[in-house]
């Protein structure tokens, strides 16, 4: 398991041609954290209305998202509420879980949402 870890690190994870997609990476994932960390001082309001956030398909899924994880208005889920984002770390930390639940394809969609006039 050594050895392939090492393998992996110095030819794959560690390998200079992914440094400029680590980087785009990078602004792909600040970029969405920080719209949905724009709309802090709204929601520990109650204000739910995500009013910063220019891309559509980002104010729709996260707000689904805190539906099923945080303030839960639908009986049919079955989960218990995990974030109480009224409290700035534990909506800083759902919005850590939202993004890392994303898949590459859906994270670049958003990213072009955000970024086109």
């Amino acid at each position: 398991m050594k050895f392939i870890k090492e393998f992996n690190y110095k030819y794959i994870y560690n390998n200079a041609k992914l440094s400029s997609f680590k980087d785009y990476t990078n602004i792909i994932i600040n970029t969405i954290y920080k719209n949905l960390l724009s709309e802090y001082d709204n929601i520990k309001v109650g204000k739910w209305s995500l009013n910063n956030i220019r891309s559509g398909l980002l104010k729709s899924s996260f707000y689904a998202w805190l539906d099923k994880y945080s303030f839960q208005t639908n009986d049919n889920y079955k989960n218990r509420i995990q974030f109480n984002v009224s409290n700035e770390k534990e909506y800083k930390r759902s919005i850590v879980y939202f993004i890392s639940g994303m898949t590459d394809n859906f994270a670049i969609s958003i990213f072009n949402e955000l970024n086109s006039f």
